[in-house]
């Protein structure tokens, strides 16, 4: 699967699965140590 395969996955995905990614990603936030939660932020800035 290529970019264009991937990119159209994450367009077509359902909203149910964003809001399971959403809230996944705010419970491990608030369970990380304030230094590594700014390192992990800074990092998904880059990657977004």
């Amino acid at each position: 699967m290529g970019p264009r395969g991937v990119g159209a996955c994450v367009r077509g995905a359902p909203t149910y699965v964003w809001l399971l990614v959403l809230g996944f990603t705010t419970v491990a936030v608030h369970h990380m140590s304030a230094e590594f939660q700014e390192e992990f932020l800074r990092t998904i800035r880059w990657v977004g």
